[in-house]
């Protein structure tokens, strides 16, 4: 099993907090991306920080760092508020004070290349994704509408692709995505989700390429 699974990090946590004496409270976000770029999109994250601000929060663990953010601004938020806090920061392999200058430096590196990592890692998946579409693969999750993706390819969709050339015709006669909405609900064509009300914001999406 891997190692670095959530159900590991989790137990690797409680485990730390027992053998310190401590009562441990669990924030899980599961999958959510700590590259996200505003506390947002990662509301647990959020709930922790505010936290940390009103005094909560004086011991912190994650079985890496880079599970708290890998986002530069992220991190010196949370760096700044920690270390107000007072609050001791601990992962699977260190304890990190931040008032304590060494630490702070040590701190600052890691973080330093856990950014710089990141980024690497962003640029090889952009450039991967632009390689594969090249080579004509979808790279997104859903189809456009009047489209099915095999093989990892686009093909013109049996249902659909007759009503999205309806609808780019309608278009570039001059009709707009209003009447085209009232048009296809009429006819009771189906959209994209297999519903019967359209949305205009998706078909302005769609005759605008964009979706």
């Amino acid at each position: 099993e891997d190692n670095t699974s959530l159900k590991n990090q989790k137990d690797e946590g409680i485990k730390k907090a027992i053998l310190d004496n401590k009562t441990p409270v669990l924030w899980n976000e599961g999958s959510a991306s700590s590259s996200g770029d505003t506390f947002e999109e990662r509301p647990v994250l959020e709930e922790v920080f505010s936290n940390i601000v009103s005094d909560d929060i004086k011991h912190l663990y994650a079985w890496d760092y880079d599970r708290l953010s890998r986002n530069e601004r992220i991190w010196d938020t949370l760096k700044y508020g920690i270390s107000d806090a007072n609050v001791i920061l601990y992962s699977r392999d260190s304890i990190v004070d931040l008032n304590n200058p060494s630490d702070r430096m040590l701190f600052d590196v890691r973080k330093a290349v856990t950014v710089y990592d990141n980024s690497l890692r962003a640029i090889r998946s952009k450039t991967g994704k632009v390689s594969r579409a090249k080579q004509g693969y979808y790279m997104n999750s859903a189809p456009p509408y009047g489209f099915d993706v095999v093989n990892k390819k686009l093909i013109l969709s049996k249902k659909t692709s007759k009503h999205a050339k309806q609808i780019m015709k309608w278009y570039g006669d001059g009709i707009s995505t209003q009447v085209i909405r009232q048009r296809l609900m009429k006819k009771k064509i189906p959209s994209a989700n297999g519903n019967v009300i359209w949305a205009k914001g998706s078909l302005d999406k769609m005759v605008n390429n964009t979706c």
